[in-house]
C-alpha cells in the first residue's frame, strides 16, 4: 500500500493528493479527483483575480 500511494502522490505526478482510503483495495483511489478539482478551481479563480488587480 505504501508504495502505491508513492507512486501516486509525488511531485512529478499530477494531483499529488491521495487521502487514506477507508478500505484498502489494489485500485486507484478516484474519491480524490472531484475534491481536486475543486481545489484547482478555486486556485484558478484566486489567480485569475489576482491578474485583474
Amino acid at each position: 500500500m505504501a508504495t502505491a500511494r508513492i507512486l501516486r502522490c509525488n511531485p512529478f505526478v499530477h494531483g499529488g493528493y491521495d487521502p487514506v482510503p477507508d478500505k484498502f483495495t489494489l485500485s486507484r483511489n478516484t474519491d480524490w479527483v472531484k475534491e481536486e478539482d475543486s481545489i484547482a478551481a478555486k486556485w484558478r479563480n484566486e489567480n485569475e483575480e489576482r491578474k485583474k488587480h
